[in-house]
């Protein structure tokens, strides 16, 4: 009457009081999907960490006043950075200390820079010859973020292969402020009192001694980025840091302010 695999068992036991009948199957089974409704799909099913979003570059909160497309343009500052071989810190400092990354900021103290690095009308004329292009001020004004690192990409270029390369954010500050500094000392001297173009920069006179130095320079863009000023070079460390402002140190000074730096595109 039963199955052979029925044969061992003892006399008058039957499968059936062995194994779950149906009726007791199909209540377990329901029991089981009511318990799946009723537990969270949000229980993680291991403690596996949340994936952080990525950090934005350095300033670029700052930017998003002035810049509509602040991802095209953080590409275009990490690009033009790799390309100078400088952090994307400091070139995101600089152009902040020089108009807040606004692309169409202009000086309102009557020199005519613009741009996000202040770019000057030698500058700009020179830039138009080696670039093939016939750029106004008006047209820099007008041109996106984005664009415009196009062109403070052929101006820094230009200057790294006039002057050396950027070892520090102050040497990357230089480049863009009075390029031939770059090659003097911590004491020389940029503007003095009572020229025009003193009058013009003396918010970079840190220690209020009516020059602007290399020095004061350094200590400013010490005391404003402080992120941007310790962030390394390529990983070299902070030693290397040290060693090329102990070779400024050790580097002839000289004082530059008796030169027309507008006449020559800021020292270019």
């Amino acid at each position: 009457m039963y199955p052979a695999y029925t044969s061992g068992l003892p006399t008058g036991q039957r499968p059936d009081r062995l194994f779950p009948t149906r009726p007791i199957m199909w209540a377990m089974l329901l029991a089981l999907v009511g318990l799946s409704r009723v537990i969270p799909d949000s229980i993680p099913l291991w403690n596996a960490a949340p994936a952080q979003p990525a950090a934005s570059l350095y300033l670029m909160e700052k930017a998003s006043q002035y810049v509509k497309d602040t991802e095209s343009f953080e590409t275009a500052v990490r690009e033009t950075a790799a390309f100078l071989d400088i952090p994307p810190e400091w070139l995101m400092a600089v152009m902040y200390s020089e108009s807040r990354l606004n692309p169409a900021a202009v000086n309102f103290k009557g020199s005519g820079a613009t741009g996000l690095i202040q770019f000057m009308v030698p500058v700009v004329r020179e830039l138009n010859v080696k670039l093939g292009t016939r750029y106004y001020m008006k047209d820099i004004q007008q041109m996106p973020a984005h664009r415009q690192m196009e062109l403070v990409r052929a101006y820094l270029q230009t200057v790294r292969e006039r002057h050396g390369e950027f070892e520090t954010l102050t040497d990357l500050y230089l480049g863009i402020l009075y390029p031939r500094a770059m090659r003097y000392g911590d004491h020389t001297v940029m503007y003095a009192r009572p020229s025009l173009t003193y009058t013009q920069n003396a918010g970079l006179d840190e220690n209020r001694d009516g020059r602007v130095t290399r020095t004061d320079i350094d200590q400013r863009m010490k005391r404003l980025y402080p992120e941007a000023y310790h962030t390394d070079k390529g990983g070299q460390g902070s030693w290397f840091q040290q060693l090329s402002k102990m070779v400024t140190r050790i580097t002839p000074d000289a004082d530059l302010s008796a030169a027309d730096p507008f006449s020559v595109g800021n020292g270019w």
